[in-house]
Order: structure tokens, then sequence, then C-alpha cells
């Protein structure tokens, strides 16, 4: 099966390649889901590049703290997808290559050390269309199926 590829390849433009872990983290009830948000309207999942030496784990975990001074645990491997975007910020183009885990929540043990990045729980149906990312977007599509399928599988235990 063939990665998706999301946003637009420019013809003859050079991309700078960047591999970088996002985790799709629900709340306790399963409702609402972690978003960072920048500028008060960009919508991104927590996490990031990938540094020298880090697995994905310690990336996603890294990044948490960052982003949310909270800990996190990976628990599923949801897939990984490309996203070609030009950065308005480093004056760049990249193709992001994501990898997506859904995490579970730990705790919070400081304050985020990123203080542009605001941390908000909000519905995964009201975020898929705020996603500044379309990879995002298909990962958190990916973690409601995922735990649908979880919950029916479940469902069909008890009866």
């Amino acid at each position: 099966m063939s990665m998706p590829v999301f946003g637009e390849k420019k013809k003859a433009q050079e991309y700078v390649k960047r591999s970088a872990v996002y985790s799709i983290i629900f709340d306790k009830l399963k409702e609402n889901i972690a978003i960072i948000v920048i500028n008060r309207e960009d919508y991104f999942l927590p996490g990031g590049g990938i540094e020298d030496k880090e697995d994905h784990r310690m990336c996603i975990k890294r990044e948490a703290l960052e982003e949310m001074g909270m800990t996190i645990e990976p628990v599923k491997y949801l897939g990984d997808a490309h996203q070609y975007f030009y950065s308005q910020n480093d004056s760049e183009y990249y193709l992001n290559e994501g990898h997506f885990y859904l995490c579970e929540q730990g705790h919070y043990i400081s304050e985020p050390l990123e203080k542009d990045h605001a941390l908000i729980w909000i519905k995964p149906s009201l975020t898929i269309a705020k996603m500044v990312h379309e990879h995002q977007a298909w990962a958190i599509k990916k973690a409601i199926d995922a735990l649908n399928l979880e919950a029916n599988r479940a469902f069909k235990k008890t009866t």
C-alpha cells in the first residue's frame, strides 16, 4: 500500500525533506483531542521534527513536553503520510514525512516550553477542517476509525 500524499508539489521546486512524528491524544472520556493552536487560528497536532539520534518514541515524548508540558505514551501506530507545503516562517518548501501515533495522556509536569503554542481540547470532528496540514486531518480520521473499531470489538465481546 502506498503512502498518502497531500499538498501540491510544484514542478522544478526543490523540497527539504523533514521527518516528523505526531500524536493524536484523546481525553479520558475519548470525546476531545489535544490540538496545538498557534496565532489563535492555526491548528496542528502535537509533535514535530525528529532530531539527531531520536527514534519516534523519543521524539514524540520530547515534543509533548515542549509543546504541552505533558507526558504521553504512544499506544498505537496509525500510519505515515507525506505533506508538501511552503513555510512562511522559514521561507522554505518542505516535504513532511509524518509518522502518526495514537497516544495516551499522561500528567502535566511543567509549563510548555514553546510559549506561542496553546493547547486546547476540542471535538475531533470540529478540528478536521481547521488543520493547517491535510495529512494531520487524515491522521485524525484514522484515529477516530481506530477507536470506533476498538469500541465495536469490545461491544461484540459483551454480547
